[in-house]
């Protein structure tokens, strides 16, 4: 009750006061967003049992995303780390997040059993970083994140960098988890794929952004009953408006909680 009256009220500011949620009177809004569709070019991702490539399903999926928030936000920027099929290191990708200021990273993907896993397994899930294994991906933080390009590399200043690193890490995690919860509903609502729930990795992709970033795994290639669903234009749609809800339901909490609610 709690969040929907938070919500309400903010919608309620939002048509009283249009213009005090711009960018250019220096209020904390979520103003760009990262789309990364994973793999791409040489690299095809999971290959379905019916041939299905990873990378082909992704692409369609983040640019159905991009055309959504297009047409429903008019101040929104929408940034791909790729929009065709190409090839986009790991690391890249952090980097053209970082650099067009992003606020929110959605690298969206498809699933895959390993050979030996004798379990069928079927579903979406989705991962964000762990800060609680921080030392697996502090380094990487130190060394890509503009928000810490001031950091300097000196064994003196070790200690302070880690409190900062860590800080930055923590910061972004409760976000993170915020946005993993949301798109758990909405695909709950929206598909009739098994909830695999929310974990936690240290996928490169993810620890490259400094912003709050979360990875999307649609369903398993490897079951024939996911690719088909996968591979169909209304599941296809379903799942993009599935990622488009959530970051809508989002924004308006993001927005709100860093300008309204104190």
């Amino acid at each position: 009750m709690k969040k929907l009256y938070s919500v309400f009220i903010l919608i309620l500011l939002v048509s009283l006061f249009p213009q005090s949620l711009s960018p250019q009177r220096n209020l904390k809004i979520l103003s760009t967003v990262i789309l990364d569709a994973g793999h791409g070019g040489k690299d095809p991702g999971a290959i379905g049992v019916n041939k299905t490539y990873e990378k082909d399903l992704n692409l369609k999926i983040t640019l159905k995303v991009k055309e959504l928030l297009e047409n429903n936000y008019k101040d929104l920027n929408i940034v791909l780390t790729r929009s065709d099929d190409t090839f986009i290191e790991l690391q890249e990708r952090g980097r053209i997040a970082n650099e067009n200021g992003g606020n929110l990273f959605i690298s969206i993907h498809c699933n895959s059993k390993k050979l030996d896993d004798p379990e069928q397994k079927t579903g979406f899930e989705f991962y964000i970083l762990d800060p609680k294994r921080l030392d697996k991906h502090l380094e990487l933080t130190l060394l890509q994140n503009l928000f810490l390009k001031d950091i300097k590399r000196n064994e003196e200043d070790s200690t302070i960098n880690f409190i900062k690193a860590s800080s930055f890490i923590y910061s972004n995690y409760k976000y993170e988890e915020r946005m993993a919860k949301i798109l758990v509903k909405e695909f709950v609502k929206e598909t009739g794929l098994t909830n695999r729930g929310i974990k936690q990795e240290p996928f490169v992709v993810l620890y490259g952004a400094s912003m709050p970033a979360v990875l999307v795994e649609c369903g398993f290639l490897s079951n024939a009953s996911d690719e088909a669903y996968l591979n169909s234009e209304k599941g296809l749609n379903n799942i993009a408006n599935a990622i488009y809800k959530s970051i809508r339901i989002y924004k308006m909490e993001y927005d709100f909680e860093n300008n309204f609610y104190k």
